[in-house]
């Protein structure tokens, strides 16, 4: 049996069908994220022309941040747009349908530059964000400004069982 290290807790069905493959699956959270404490009457949103979610973290934390009504104040006439997969499953299950997409970054960026109608983005991130969406917008003068809305913090583990 091959064995694979998750580094995320990973629901029973999923180790269930690794088994079934017969694979040997070990699983040990390695990051954790903590959400941060902000204001969002602190944002000029007259000068955001988008808002872009690259992480399901960011999502969470953006949209635990504030009373619902105040959210759709602030989000009135913003594009939002996001990476595919999780990122935009969470966005529409808070009722957002992103009508740019892109599988990463770079994909995500190179869509935003292409619309032609964006001049100015607001980033929700983590404290770990790549720069490509920044280094690609900018060069292309398209506003770019990055808003930290949770850290990432590693966790202390011992060593993985199952003979990794």
């Amino acid at each position: 049996m091959k064995k694979i290290l998750a580094t995320k807790m990973l629901s029973e069905e999923v180790v269930k069908y690794a088994s079934s493959l017969g694979f040997e699956l070990s699983m040990m959270e390695v990051i954790k994220t903590q959400c941060l404490p902000f204001d969002l009457n602190s944002i000029n949103w007259k000068g955001i022309d988008a808002i872009v979610f690259t992480s399901e973290n960011a999502v969470n934390c953006f949209f635990n941040n504030a009373p619902k009504s105040s959210k759709e104040t602030f989000l009135e006439e913003k594009k939002i747009i996001s990476t595919s997969g999780k990122t935009a499953e969470a966005l529409i299950e808070k009722g957002f349908s992103p009508p740019i997409t892109g599988k990463n970054a770079e994909e995500l960026s190179q869509k935003i530059i292409f619309s032609g109608t964006i001049k100015s983005v607001l980033h929700i991130c983590g404290d770990f964000t790549i720069d490509i969406i920044k280094r690609n917008l900018e060069n292309r003068l398209i506003k770019y400004k990055a808003l930290t809305f949770y850290n990432t913090i590693a966790v202390e583990n011992k060593k993985p069982g199952g003979g990794f």
